[in-house]
This record gives C-alpha cells, structure tokens and sequence, in this order.
C-alpha cells in the first residue's frame, strides 16, 4: 500500500473522495493535513478568472451559430444541445494540443460544412485554449506536496499529470509486485458466483475490494449475489437522481413545450395527479380542456357499462376542478422559473443534503443560463444540463465493496476484480465518434489514432499494474451459448493460462407455500354459512387455484379496456340477444340494413364518447357486419329446421345446493333456453369453436351447461332435452371444382358446383353438446346437432353435478392456492407474472366419485 505524507494534496477521481478520506483516516487517525481534489478542480485554480462556464459558453455556441448558412448540413442541428456539445468537446480537445484551427481541410462537403461552423465559435474562450500558457507560466513553481492517485487517465488530463511529475509532484504507487489471477468461466451469471466464493473464501474484507464491471446486466447480478451472500457494496456509477431534480427537470421541459405529453408527464410527477394523467389518457383531443362527458346521457351498450361512464364523469368533474385551480401554469414561460421552483419547495418543507446539493447545482446553472433565455426554446441547453448532473451524482455514503468501472480503478484498494474481460465487452481503447470521427481526424494534425491507442494501452496497463491482488475473469459465452472472443489488450497483459472455473451453484429457490389456512379461507369466501359463487368462478378454481385466489379472494381485477379484440365475442353475443328479441325466430332473415342498425346502435354510445375514435370504430362496425352477415348465413338452416321456440335470453338464475350445515349458491345467466310444451333446451354461445367432453365436466373445469340445464329443470319443471354450444366462429370453406377418384385404373373426375360447397359452408354450424332425450323430434334434420355417445342422462349429470359442486367448494374452503393449472391455462391469463417460475401443468383430476366406485 502506498504512503500518504502529512500536508499533502492528493488528486482523485471525485467518486473516490469518501473511500479515500476513509482510507487517511484509518492510516492517520484524522485527515486535517491532507487535501483530495479531483484534478480537475485543483487545476481550476491556475486558469483565468471569469472564464465563461460549460453552459454560458453552449449558449454563446447557439448564438453564434445563428449566422451559420441555410446551406449547411448542421444547419437543422444549430440548437441543438447535442451537437452543440459535440463541438464544445472536439474545439476543447483541438486547444488542449495548440491545435490551430486553420490548417482544417476542407476538401468534402462535410469538412467544409464544419469548418464553417467551427469558425463561428472557436474564439469564444474556453480554460483549454490557456492550457499552454498557463503550463508555462508555471514551470518554476514546484508541487512537490502533490500526491496524484494512479488510475487511466485520458490524453488531455495527462497533459496536467506529466507537467505535475516534471515539477516534482508524486504518483501514488503500490511497492509490491502485482499477483495476478486469470480465471474463464461459462457466463457472465457464474463470473459472479466466482467473485462472491473468491471473496468468502478466502475470508476477504469488502472494504479493500473494488470491483470493475462493463454493463448494467453484470452490476445487477452481482448485486444479486452479493445481496444473497450479504457481501456489502457500493455502486460508484449509479444514477440515483432525486425526485426533486426530476420535478424540476419535467416543470422546465413543460415551460419550454407545452404539449400534451409534456403536460402528462408534469401533473403526473410535479403534482403527483394520477387521475388528471388517466383523464388526458382517455381524452386526449380534449386538452388542454375537458370533455362534457356529463352531458352525455348513458345508453346501454357492451362496450362501455354504467360503472366505467360514471368512473368517466368523475374523472371528469376531478380533472376541471384541477385544472381551474392550476390555470397558471398553461400562462407560464420561460420567465416562470422562479415561481415554479417556489412551487416546488412547497412540496419539499425538510430537504434532504442530496436535495439541497440538487437545489444549488440547479439554481447555479440557472442563473448562468439566465442572459441567455429570450424565449422559451432556449430552455433546452438548461435542461440537457441539468439532465447531465443527475448523471454525475455520487454516492454519498460508501461501505463494502466498490463496484464502478475500468476507469475507477485505482491502487487504493488490495483487490481488483475485472469482469466480462472479453473482446466484446471489456472497451480499453477509446476511439472517436459522431461528427468528429476518426476519419475525420485522421488527416488533422491531432494526435493520431496510433498514438492514442498507444497512451490508453500504456495508461492501461501502468494502472494494473499497481494492484496488489488482480483477478480478472473473462466468460466463454454469452447466456445464448454464442462464443466470446478474448481481449487482446488482457491476454498480453495477463501472459499466463486462462483457468477455467466451474461452478456448482445449488439452487437456494424454494417454491412458495401456496397454501392459506383453513380459517382464513372460510373468513375470506365464507359469509354467514354460504359460498356464493358463478358457475365461471368455480370453472377458474378447477382451471387454476391461485388464478381463482387472485380473481375471487384478493379481488384483483384485470385491466379492461374497450378497445380490447377480445371483447369482439361479447359484442356478437350481445348483437345476436338484440336481433333475436326483435325478430325471434326470423332473426336470420334480416337484410344487411338491419343488421346495420344493431351493430351500429351497439358503438353509438362509444362515439359520442370517444369522437377521435371515431374511424376506428366504423372500421370495427364494418368488421363485424361481414361476421354477423356469415354468421347469421350459417346459422340459417340451423334454425330453419329446429322447432323449439326462443324463450328466454340473458335469463339470471340462481340454484341452492345443501351442503353439510352450510349451503352453496350458484348464480349466473343463461345466454338462451328454447323451450316447446313440455321440454326446454340450452343454448351457451361461444366465441371459439368449444365442444363439451365428458372429462371437462368430471374435472370441473366445463359446468356451465350442466348448471344451466338443472337450474332451469328446478325452477320450470320442464324435461329438459339436450345442452349445447353455438359457436360464433366462422370457418371459412374452400371450394374444388373437381372431385378425383383414384381407385378406379383410369381415375375419374366428378365436376363439383358452387352450390354444393355453399350448403356445406351453412350447414357447418352445427350446436355442439349433450342430448338427454330424443332431439330429433324438434329436428326436420337428423344431423342438426353434433352429439357425444358417452353423453350421461339428466339424471346421472344431476348426481355427478353435485358432487363436482360440493368438492371444488371442499378444495376451495380447504385453502388451496397452488398454481396448479389446466393445458392452456396462462396462454392469455393476465396473471400469469405473478406465479411466473411457480407454475406447474397438471392433468386436471376426476371429481366424481366414479373411480371409487
């Protein structure tokens, strides 16, 4: 470990102050003769005074570039902060090697172009143009208390460094040889398996480890692993910005463009109005006023119900009366400033030290912006700024590992761990890019691409150099299994065999407990005695136990959204209710203009809510005309030769099951009953092309017809003749002119009309389901109806009914909420994030007493 003398100044990354000062103080026992400044704020102190600042002198590059020609291809970017950067940190490198601007070439179009822009700005002075001068006037002056702490530096910080060491500064070193550990691994995940054992293993401390990582990904599944081994660390790089800065951000971005997506992100993060957001969400044609949503009387229909209107009224009424009390903020501008900041403390009556340092930092650049804000576009170089200090912010307590990048790395800490050391990741060389690239360097008078090369390979390796103990672990591939190539840079530096690392990881995940108690089960679906439940909630508990739990217990509803596709085969349903109350039995012989009116009578309400949706729902309304049309066309014969009257549609109903000393209540609606004289028939529409097993019944997850079918039984006394499925999807049939026979020695072709192919595409929808008693005396047709021989009678579905009924309670009350789930289940669950790795496909059992019997 490298000394540190009293009355020192040590120059430092300004990220590694705290760990340093730390460090002083447990070498020293107090750190009141010893100065850190980063290098950049000790040279500060030699150049001119009232130079201009990093913002002061973008907006005098803005003003500049007023005068740029309209033929220029940076004319567009002229303001933009950006570009104007870009210029700032090329013009700052250029002065930084006396570089003079007028041997530029300006042989193509694009070294033209930037030539004229650079000759507009590159007299505004910057502390790099006096660099030179400023060396030379302090040649004799000897720094001899100046302690400089190794790390890579860049080409123009070593300009400072070398002058420093020619005048007797010092560079902290390390004295003992560096002990190198080269490791190869299969991935990026075990690279920090190996780290965290390395650690432990060797009984390690993690104040005197550093650790340089090259992406995100790697830093998060480190901290995971450190998390799980409860290694302490510290992400020096982290971008933890404050709310208030970014409050301040959002109000400055809303004063310089006040549109909507500007307003939404400002109520939503100034404000905290999350109801204001959802409202301009809904109704964005309304801002920046509101929508008379209240006086739109309500009209039945299936895309929008009741409840989801009065939601939109209040949020209507919320969204006015805000924006009447904030109706100064639509007149603030660039001059608003102030006020908004004022505002903004209002929120914030005890400020944290980050928030005060944030406050400061702000207020700073804003008053240096000031002259230059005559309109509110030239907010954008002040916020590009202010964006840029959230971006530089440091932690502001250390403990633990340091966990920062290669160009933290630094001898002050024992060991190094260099991560992800591939071709790929591991960037030790620097190259230039955007505009002034490389190839338009390269016939500059600018260090040249090889000597650049060469210092950062140099800078590189004197750095690793100092360290005590270096481990550094490159993965053979990536989480795909694509191959990674060395790092050349590495290779040679390390000169030693790569030794690969396996690493068993046992895994420590344990499957949550997807169990409630019995108790708490009866006082979460228990209420006086009874379980009250839709045929639908206990088809979801069979399909899947924790679906039902987050559905039914946790009341965790799904996001629905009237624009959903899914919500087609409610609309259908609901236009086939209509025509069929209207017309009953002639409902398939309605013209187009009729079935026009219904479907467009079901959107009406929508459009007068939704005016700027307008297009998108008469495509909607053209869609399902074609479908209603085809199915209608189909369902044709079907009704032409069934002669049991349409009784009832969307018919409520409730049945009681005896259970123990408690009682199970079912509910629900009947899509349709046809009934004659002395029997009744079920009718359920589906959207899919749904037939009903006998499996499905027995394990619960398809009881709906079967519950229709008694609970009407009970309460009509009629006899009930079959339950079936009417699919409202249209398959579509291709037509063959020609029928070939190949048994024949010479086949034979039989020529096949348009008329053929026609009936059988309507005479393809055929009620799929069980028949309990002759169907076919209310049939002109035999094959009207698509049966199962295995169908049971009425009376054994009636017995089997029960005893599904009362063991899904059973399971239900016993606390059952594993993730247990039917085929197909999660396809388009919208829970399925939650159970996520949890889930398991099982074959949904038998809940019959069939098998013991």
């Amino acid at each position: 470990m490298f000394d540190i003398v009293d009355n020192s100044i040590i120059l430092a990354d300004a990220n590694l102050h705290l760990p340093l000062y730390d460090k002083i103080l447990k070498m020293k026992g107090n750190t009141l003769s010893i100065k850190v400044m980063s290098l950049n704020a000790f040279t500060a102190n030699y150049y001119p005074d009232n130079l201009p600042s990093h913002i002061e002198i973008l907006y005098q590059y803005k003003e500049r570039l007023q005068s740029l020609s309209k033929k220029n291809a940076f004319f567009s970017s002229k303001e933009a902060p950006d570009f104007l950067n870009a210029c700032l940190s090329f013009i700052a490198w250029a002065y930084s090697f006396n570089f003079d601007f007028s041997t530029l070439k300006d042989e193509t179009q694009k070294e033209k172009d930037l030539k004229e822009v650079i000759n507009l700005i590159k007299d505004i002075p910057l502390k790099e143009s006096y660099t030179s001068k400023t060396i030379n006037e302090l040649k004799k002056q000897n720094f001899s208390n100046v302690y400089i702490l190794r790390r890579m530096f860049t080409d123009t910080e070593y300009i400072w460094i070398r002058f420093l060491l020619e005048n007797n500064a010092h560079m902290l070193e390390n004295d003992s040889l560096s002990n190198k550990h080269y490791f190869t691994c299969s991935n990026a995940r075990t690279q920090a398996s190996i780290v965290a054992k390395v650690i432990l293993e060797n009984k390690m401390n993690a104040d005197d480890i550093q650790i340089a990582v090259t992406s995100l990904s790697d830093t998060q599944v480190l901290c995971q692993m450190f998390d799980h081994h409860k290694i302490p660390y510290t992400i020096l790089n982290k971008k933890t910005p404050s709310n208030l800065s970014q409050k301040l951000i959002l109000g400055l971005t809303w004063l310089k463009d006040k549109s909507l997506d500007n307003f939404k992100d400002f109520v939503l993060k100034f404000y905290q109005e999350e109801l204001v957001k959802k409202y301009f969400d809904l109704f964005p044609f309304a801002y920046p006023e509101t929508y008379p949503i209240n006086q739109i009387e309500y009209h039945k229909n299936s895309l929008i119900d009741e409840f989801t209107y009065q939601t939109y009224q209040n949020l209507e009424v919320y969204t006015k009366k805000w924006l009447n009390e904030h109706n100064q903020i639509f007149a603030w501008n660039h001059k608003n400033i102030l006020d908004m900041i004022n505002e903004l403390k209002e929120q914030y009556p005890q400020l944290s030290s980050k928030d005060l340092t944030t406050i400061k930092q702000s207020i700073d650049l804003i008053t240096q912006a000031k002259p230059f804000l005559r309109q509110d576009k030239d907010l954008d170089i002040l916020i590009d700024s202010l964006n840029k200090i959230q971006e530089c912010e440091s932690p502001e307590t250390y403990q633990g590992v340091l966990i920062g990048t290669l160009k933290d790395i630094t001898p002050l800490k024992k060991t190094i761990f260099i991560l992800s050391a591939e071709a790929k990741d591991l960037n030790v060389l620097s190259l230039k890019t955007g505009i002034f690239d490389e190839a338009y360097i390269q016939d500059t008078k600018l260090p040249s691409l090889r000597e650049r090369i060469d210092f950062q390979i140099e800078q590189f390796y004197k750095t690793l150099d100092q360290i005590t103990e270096l481990y550094v672990i490159s993965p053979q591939s990536t989480y795909q299994s694509k191959t990674l190539e060395k790092n050349m840079q590495i290779e040679t530096y390390m000169n030693m065999p790569c030794e690969f690392i396996a690493v068993h990881e046992h895994s420590r995940f344990k499957t949550p407990q997807f169990e409630l108690s019995q108790e708490f089960a009866d006082k979460l679906y228990l209420k006086h005695k009874t379980f009250v439940g839709s045929i639908s909630r206990l088809e979801t508990f069979a399909k899947c136990p924790l679906k039902h739990f987050i559905r039914y217990g946790l009341y965790l509803k799904e996001n629905q959204d009237w624009q959903d596709i899914r919500i087609r085969g409610t609309i259908l349903h609901h236009i086939l209710e209509t025509l069929t109350l209207k017309y009953k039995k002639d409902y398939v012989k309605v013209n187009v203009e009729q079935i026009h009116e219904v479907i467009e009578n079901e959107f009406q309400f929508a459009k007068m809510i939704f005016p700027n949706k307008e297009k998108w729902i008469d495509a909607q309304i053209q869609e399902l005309q074609a479908k209603t049309e085809l199915i209608l066309e189909q369902l044709a014969y079907f009704e032409k030769n069934w002669h049991m009257n349409i009784f009832k549609q969307e018919q409520k109903f409730s049945y009681s099951i005896p259970w123990h000393d408690m009682s199970i209540e079912l509910y629900g609606y009947i899509d349709r009953i046809d009934t004659s004289k002395t029997s009744f028939c079920i009718f359920d529409y589906k959207s899919s092309d749904k037939d009903l097993r006998v499996a499905d019944f027995e394990n619960g997850t398809s009881l709906q017809l079967a519950t229709y079918t008694i609970a009407t039984q009970a309460q009509s006394n009629l006899i009930p003749t079959g339950s079936f499925y009417i699919s409202l999807k249209s398959s579509p049939v291709s037509h063959k002119p020609l029928s070939l026979n190949y048994r024949k020695k010479i086949p034979e072709s039989t020529r096949i009309e348009i008329k053929e192919t026609l009936d059988t595409f309507t005479q393809q929808k055929k009620p799929k389901g069980w028949a309990y008693q002759d169907i076919t005396t209310y049939c002109d047709k035999d094959n009207l109806f698509t049966t199962k021989k295995e169908s049971p009678s009425f009376e054994e579905l009636r017995h089997k009914h029960t005893e599904i009924v009362t063991n899904l309670t059973e399971d239900i009350l016993s606390g059952n909420i594993r993730p247990d789930h039917d085929t197909n289940a999660c396809d388009y669950c919208a829970y399925r994030m939650i159970c996520r790795n949890a889930r398991n496909e099982v074959i949904k059992p038998n809940r019959t007493n069939k098998e013991d019997q």
